[in-house]
């Protein structure tokens, strides 16, 4: 399953101005300490220093306990430090701040699904996908076509696939995705289709597509189809 990329806040000063005075002041100064502590853990967490992320996150849960992306970047550290219980708890706290946050129902959807539960990824990756704003609605919906195709419903990833290439901004690697479905599938010709169609947009096309060809022709018969694309893969995709 792939991981959502986080999009990294450019924070160009962390300095808290004040305004008001007394528990008014101290609560916007509370609030602005959060939010600059949780964009300081995800900068800590893109750049891979866990250590230095949860520091700083915990640190933003002290000034604000129920803010939604600290609580979301906690989960996400714990998912990737393979701590799925701590991380379940941090996602939980995070949709209660935020049910409706198309990024967090993402992510939480790529847990659920590492996680086995399958319908409630799709639920997370529809919520996501149904944000008009979100620039990742497309990517919610292949998520949910991959984890359908993990858990072998097909024909239900096949439709996710379906919904997300009718998106003008889908990324190319769905074809190649879509030919995958297809040939596990059966279904012979479709996945060439798909996969001739992917072949079309770019120009290095990789092993991975390579070897999906020469799978794909062997299944139809094709023995110089197969031929074509082994020698495309033992020239290094060129040809």
């Amino acid at each position: 399953m792939r991981q959502w990329p986080f999009a990294l806040f450019v924070v160009a000063s962390l300095l808290v101005a004040g305004c008001g005075s007394g528990p008014e002041r101290e609560e916007t100064e509370s609030a602005e300490a959060a939010e600059a502590n949780a964009r300081l853990g995800l900068a800590y967490l893109e750049q891979g220093d866990h250590q230095r992320a949860r520091s700083k996150l915990e640190r933003a849960l002290r000034f604000d306990p129920d803010h939604a992306e600290a609580r979301h970047y906690l989960a996400e550290l714990y998912r990737r430090l393979g701590e799925p219980e701590r991380a379940r708890e941090h996602y939980a706290a995070a949709l209660d701040a935020a049910p409706e946050d198309p990024a967090l129902n993402n992510n939480v959807g790529v847990f659920r699904c590492d996680q086995g539960e399958v319908e409630a990824a799709v639920e997370a990756f529809e919520t996501a996908a149904a944000d008009p704003v979100y620039e990742r609605r497309t990517e919610a919906l292949a998520n949910a076509g991959q984890c359908l195709r993990e858990a072998e419903r097909f024909d239900e990833a096949a439709e996710y696939y379906r919904r997300a290439l009718d998106r003008d901004d889908h990324p190319d690697r769905l074809l190649r995705e879509m030919a995958e479905l297809r040939m596990e599938q059966g279904e012979h010709l479709s996945a060439r289709g798909f996969l001739e169609r992917y072949l079309d947009r770019v120009d290095e096309p990789g092993e991975e597509a390579l070897e999906l060809g020469i799978r794909i022709e062997r299944a139809l018969d094709n023995p110089a189809g197969a031929r074509r694309y082994r020698r495309q893969l033992e020239e290094g995709g060129h040809g």
